[in-house]
């Protein structure tokens, strides 16, 4: 890179900086950190929402997955996103919103009961703790290939880290979006000049001449989904069921990462928009993240077959393609979905352990605790804005710190970044999509029908995650796993719920569908 690149990122990342610490000046209490005073405006919620599932992780990981499988891969927003954003703004949102939760597994404890919040808020903490090892494997892969840094890996980890996490830190939340909003326009229009440059490179030939170049040697790229017979188990069934059904909308309903920026929303009509902003602007993603990682068939001379190599995809195209003064742009673009990414995960972890975790077993007054209360725990008298909300802020930035240091320690340990993350969803996310549609939508599940299917469903992931490939020739089960846990949990929330007593009716206003958004909260339940 020249000059002018690395002015573009001293600038870029100078802003992003000043801005997180002009933000975090505003920051007093718990409710301020996690959650940015619930005031967040529609806009800044849909942008930040893109940034938080589309990082430096999905940039490498889809262009990666591109190249070794095709077109497959859109499905991931297209059937993966879309839909589901659509049915988390249209049913779920105004119940999580207007009941003033800090997070999902809270609303398991209301609906449920505390034995499946803490399990919810464990599993969602080993995930969200491994998520920021991928990011941070993802980025580094990008800024030493770009800058040629290889020999100083730990050096450039250690820095970025260091980087988001002082805005992270000091700014909460509202630094998240509100930085969120710049990285989310600076990575469409990084996105965009790499694709605009490699479609115009002269071993592309147009699409047709693309197509021939591509299927001539991998017969399946264009394929919206794969054949039985292909190994990647990309099929329809496994597309359409444990992506549409299951992934997708456990991701986009039951994300702590996601439905956190719309707990922060300052109205019902700012959470649901937001929302349906963020669908917009997905519909484009496949595109810009995809289609560079076919082109790369044609423009990279050599075949890259090793996990290894084709993590190099996209920094390839960047180093290769773009003149001076344009990579510092893409490099900025780059590192702003890493740091997009990054401070969703380390806000997001601090407030699940600290609202779920630390605050309830930790810190609270055993004698004060009802053993069936499974409200926030506030000390008697405190509010969210004097010694319990403050408390609440230095609880949050000390494990903000912990989960950034957990991520350095495993980032170097990941080799296929979009796969590992995909993994790990794929462990828990078929009860959790249960749990939550049995909660709203059926009332007769029972607290014991909510934890059998916890259970259950956890328990069927490792043993299908163990077992498939030895059993039924699945390559990369991941989806396969996420459908079938899912039919497990439900089964087992049925076949239990049936047989025990469930909550009484007012225990569960506010919380299944049919009843006032937020009326349990109100009525001091």
């Amino acid at each position: 890179m020249n000059a002018l690149d690395y002015a573009t990122i001293i600038v870029y990342l100078a802003a992003i900086l000043g801005l997180g610490f002009w933000l975090g000046r505003r920051i007093r209490s718990g409710k301020d950190f996690f959650l940015g005073g619930r005031s967040l405006p529609w806009w800044a919620i849909g942008m930040s929402l893109v940034v938080s599932d589309i990082g430096a992780k999905d940039i490498v990981g889809l262009a990666q997955d591109a190249y070794k499988h095709g077109w497959v891969m859109a499905n991931w927003d297209w059937i993966g996103c879309i839909p589901a954003m659509l049915l988390a703004g249209l049913v779920f949102v105004p119940y999580f919103w207007a009941g003033g939760f800090y997070t999902v597994p809270e609303y398991f404890g209301r609906r449920y009961n505390e034995a499946v919040q803490v399990i919810a808020t464990l599993v969602w903490g080993l995930f969200i703790g491994g998520n920021i090892a991928v990011i941070f494997s993802a980025s580094n892969e990008v800024i030493v290939t770009m800058l040629g840094l290889d020999d100083y890996r730990v050096a450039v980890l250690i820095a970025s880290a260091a980087f988001v996490g002082l805005y992270t830190y000091f700014g909460g939340l509202a630094a998240v979006v509100y930085t969120d909003v710049i990285q989310c326009v600076l990575m469409i229009a990084g996105m965009a000049t790499v694709l605009w440059l490699a479609w115009q490179h002269p071993s592309v030939g147009g699409w047709e001449g693309l197509e021939a170049s591509v299927s001539a040697t991998h017969p399946d790229h264009f394929r919206l989904f794969h054949p039985p017979e292909n190994p990647s188990s990309f099929t329809m069934f496994s597309i359409v069921f444990g992506l549409g059904v299951v992934l997708g909308p456990a991701y986009w309903i039951g994300n702590q990462v996601i439905v956190q920026r719309v707990l922060g929303a300052r109205s019902l009509r700012d959470a649901r928009n937001g929302v349906f902003f963020g669908a917009l602007i997905k519909t484009v993603f496949p595109v810009l993240l995809v289609l560079p990682g076919i082109l790369a068939i044609a423009i990279i001379p050599e075949t890259l077959t090793t996990d290894e190599e084709t993590k190099q995809v996209f920094p390839r195209l960047v180093r290769d393609l773009l003149p001076g003064g344009f990579r510092g742009v893409v490099f900025a673009a780059m590192v702003a979905g890493m740091m997009g990414n990054l401070d969703s995960y380390l806000n997001s972890a601090s407030t699940l352990w600290t609202k779920d975790i630390i605050r309830r077993y930790f810190l609270r007054d055993p004698a004060t605790r009802d053993p069936g209360d499974v409200e926030p725990a506030v000390p008697p008298g405190a509010t969210d804005d004097d010694d319990a909300g403050r408390l609440d802020l230095r609880v949050g930035r000390v494990l903000t710190v912990l989960f950034l240091i957990t991520g350095v320690s495993l980032a170097p340990f990941i080799e296929n970044i979009f796969k590992t993350m995909q993994w790990m969803l794929s462990m828990f996310q078929g009860p959790a999509l249960a749990l939550l549609l049995f909660g709203l939508f059926w009332r007769r599940a029972t607290p014991a029908g909510g934890l059998a299917g916890m259970v259950v469903g956890l328990a069927s992931s490792i043993a299908l995650d163990a077992y498939a490939e030895a059993i039924f020739g699945w390559k990369e089960p991941f989806l396969h796993v996420a459908w079938w846990s899912f039919v497990a949990s439900c089964v087992a929330v049925v076949a239990v719920s049936l047989m025990t007593r469930p909550h009484p009716e007012e225990r569960l206003r506010g919380l299944v569908f049919g009843t006032k958004p937020g009326s349990n909260r109100d009525e001091g339940r």
